[in-house]
């Protein structure tokens, strides 16, 4: 059976998608070797074994930055990281490399390609990532998740359109399953919050503000604030029930809430918006804006225009603006269930089937030599 590479780190976003792909090879070839590539200090290094596959730490580093010293510390890395790598692929017989983003990408898919090896790309958003920009061309498939994306690769870039992979964990999960499974109350109105994996200080900030404006909400809010603000989020909020107001600093099954959820208030990462259409749920979304090519903004206006989300600038958002547009959302049943619909419009529930399509005709060639 074949022997799978898949280069992805950084964000929940890149490596989220990394797993859904893995998931869909494992269900598909049982017996297949599929291993993981990150750095030993990124999410993957929890998220990937947490999942059930091997994590083989790399030196990566972002480039980003404007810092002559840091510059070259990156290029150090990415040469020493394409080593690391080149040796994985000889060592465990690779015979596909999958990447989903995150800086760790570089230094595989250029090891990949030394070593001869096939490669595929996925990429999750509007706008790619600069290193899927820079390897497409090279690649031997280059899975897209928005037709209208193809205008930032080269014109040699092997393109399919497939969407964006969500884990099977999301697929047939419904609002009851996931409340009993979280013992939350079926009746209990309840609001999720999440600004991505790694939080956002920005939501954390407007979220507290507006418990601290409105305590008598008359819903139940959970949110995942990320690492950054969690202590200082705790402790300033320490007098607020945990019933009314629950604060996580990161929620693993994440699946769960977002299901068991009324309504949501999120950021719009590409990942995130799937799993919002795979699931059929009403949002508030508040773009990042300092996305790459405001694509979480884009994003976020595909959603608002199919009358799935309400969607606020970042520059607008306050505890006032924030209360008032779930308030004219989540008590109105009626309304909650035409976003919901809307939001289903927009899913891509084969997208995992797409790519392993994709995964197949490759590794099918290289059998075939």
């Amino acid at each position: 059976m074949p022997n799978y590479l898949i280069a992805a780190g950084g964000t929940g976003g890149h490596i989220y998608p990394g797993i859904a792909i893995a998931d869909k090879i494992r269900e598909n070839e049982k017996e297949s070797n599929i291993l993981f590539c990150g750095t030993a200090f990124g999410m993957e290094s929890k998220l990937v074994p947490a999942a059930g596959y091997e994590l083989l730490a790399i030196d990566a580093k972002g480039f980003a930055i404007k810092s002559p010293v840091k510059i070259v510390k990156a290029l150090i890395a990415f040469f020493k990281g394409k080593k690391q790598a080149a040796r994985i692929i000889r060592d465990r017989k690779i015979d596909l490399v999958i990447g989903t983003g995150g800086y760790v990408c570089g230094p595989v898919l250029a090891a990949a390609r030394t070593c001869g090896v096939r490669t595929l790309i996925h990429e999750q958003n509007s706008f790619p990532g600069k290193a899927n920009r820079f390897f497409a061309a090279g690649a031997n498939c280059v899975c897209i998740s928005f037709a209208a994306s193809d205008k930032y690769f080269s014109r040699n870039a092997k393109l399919v359109v497939t969407g964006n992979p969500v884990r099977s964990v999301f697929r047939g999960m419904t609002r009851e399953q996931a409340r009993e499974l979280l013992k939350i109350d079926r009746d209990d109105v309840l609001l999720f919050v999440t600004g991505g994996s790694l939080g956002s200080r920005s939501i954390n900030n407007t979220m507290t503000g507006m418990i601290k404006s409105y305590f008598s909400l008359g819903y139940r809010v959970i949110m995942s604030s990320g690492p950054a603000d969690y202590t200082m989020l705790k402790k300033n909020n320490s007098n607020i029930p945990v019933g009314i107001f629950d604060i996580r600093e990161y929620i693993p099954d994440q699946h769960l809430y977002l299901a068991a959820a009324d309504l949501i208030v999120c950021r719009a990462g590409a990942i995130t918006c799937s799993e919002i259409a795979v699931l059929g749920k009403p949002s508030v979304m508040i773009p990042y804006p300092y996305a790459a090519g405001d694509h979480q903004r884009m994003n976020a206006m595909v959603f608002q225009r199919a009358g799935a989300s309400v969607m606020i600038s970042d520059k607008d958002l306050t505890p006032e603006v924030l209360y008032e547009t779930i308030r004219s959302i989540i008590f109105d049943k009626s309304k909650l269930k035409e976003m919901g619909e809307a939001a289903l419009t927009l899913a891509f529930p084969d997208a995992a089937d797409h790519i392993y399509s994709c995964v197949r005709v490759l590794v099918s060639k290289k059998e075939d030599r």
